[in-house]
């Protein structure tokens, strides 16, 4: 039986500690994570230098680190596909330890009213690897649509592998927060970030 959801914080990674932003790629490169992500490669510390280099002042990107009390437990990201329809996607890793507790629901709760509520999109986007099954399920629990399969996109561990897309619209939104199995939002960090 999972245990009762617990409320998550996200931190925009461009202002985390360096302690927080290198335990994210620690996290990142664990297997049992990169075999959920599209791309699977372990990422070098100077590749993610990069990375994090390329985050700064970007207005299309955001990436968190998702904090329980003190403790990184996973990343989320939110990337502007188009500012003027203002549709985004959004990804997701948690920490394989901490699986089952309800930190990915809480995270998803947490994002989605930011993306929403804040900033004023009006489509989240996402695509998860066939089977991430706890992904999936994830998604259909909070009311995303499923819009399609992108056939053996992804190789992964030598059998490739379909990539589902799903939507969710600010309307819809409205109606699943109504009946959302979390009994409140999470706070986030990131107030005054509205775009």
């Amino acid at each position: 039986m999972a245990e009762p959801a617990q409320t998550v914080e996200l931190i925009d990674l461009c202002t985390a500690s360096a302690q927080i932003r290198d335990a994210m790629r620690d996290l990142r490169n664990l297997e049992s994570v990169r075999q959920f992500i599209i791309s699977q490669d372990v990422v070098t510390a100077q590749e993610h230098a990069n990375w994090l280099a390329s985050l700064e002042g970007n207005r299309k990107k955001q990436v968190f680190a998702v904090m329980l009390a003190d403790r990184l437990v996973g990343q989320a990201n939110l990337s502007l596909n188009d500012s003027e329809s203002r549709e985004a996607e959004w990804g997701f890793f948690v920490d394989p330890a901490l699986r089952g507790r309800g930190i990915a629901r809480n995270m998803l709760c947490a994002l989605l009213a930011m993306a929403f509520d804040k900033m004023g999109l009006q489509k989240i986007n996402a695509s998860v690897l066939d089977h991430n099954v706890a992904s999936l399920e994830l998604h259909k629990r909070f009311g995303f649509t499923e819009e399609g399969r992108r056939s053996r996109h992804s190789n992964v561990n030598g059998a490739w592998r379909d990539l589902v897309l799903y939507g969710m619209t600010r309307e819809e939104w409205l109606i699943a927060k109504t009946s959302l199995p979390i009994t409140s939002l999470p706070r986030n960090s990131l107030q005054g970030n509205e775009a």
